[in-house]
């Protein structure tokens, strides 16, 4: 439901108590108030209600200072880095991208769910108008994204590369990036 954008429906499913009653680990639990937290803020949930959630996920095994170890918590941190941004907590937005980026790129895990880090830390960088290092961190995303042969992103990655590109004058690569959106685009 997630990855089809059916967050109204997976937030109703999600508060049916027979999924509830499945969950016995801390991990169970984890995955499911991420899950839950990502399809409040896809439906415009309040955004202090979805960092509850969050937090709530995060506190059952993670604590301060943040070392995520496994998919999950990666997306976890990533996801406590956007909430902060919306918050205009711009500092703590960066300490958050920051940490799940370099967890993501110590993560043994190839799971596409993990293309959305190094985006979501570009977009980050790129509204901080920070291009080079957003350029940086979007090719190496890129890159990753091609390496697990999946799709999921790739059109997104490659307008903000385009974007990116473009600010520092690049009009050949910026170019070549937009070519490659508008391909991703009608897969």
């Amino acid at each position: 439901m997630c990855k089809n954008h059916q967050y109204k429906e997976m937030i109703e499913y999600m508060d049916s108590s027979k999924i509830l009653d499945k969950l016995e680990s801390n991990r169970d639990f984890q995955t499911y108030y991420y899950y839950y937290a990502c399809a409040l803020y896809q439906t415009k949930g309040s955004l202090h209600e979805v960092e509850r959630y969050l937090k709530i996920a995060v506190a059952c095994t993670l604590k301060k200072p943040y070392t995520p170890k496994n998919q999950i918590e990666i997306l976890l941190v990533n996801a406590l880095g956007v909430v902060n941004v919306d918050f205009g907590f711009f500092e703590k937005s960066f300490d958050l991208f920051d940490i799940a980026y370099n967890a993501f790129l110590e993560c043994k895990e190839n799971s596409e769910n993990l293309n959305v880090i190094s985006y979501q830390y570009g977009v980050f960088l790129y509204k901080q108008e920070r291009y080079l290092e957003s350029l940086s961190v979007l090719l190496k995303g890129f890159d990753d994204v091609v390496k697990k042969e999946t799709f999921f992103m790739l059109a997104e990655y490659s307008l903000l590369i385009s974007k990116c590109y473009k600010h520092i004058g690049n009009n050949l690569d910026a170019k070549r990036y937009y070519d490659k959106y508008g391909v991703f685009l009608d897969m």
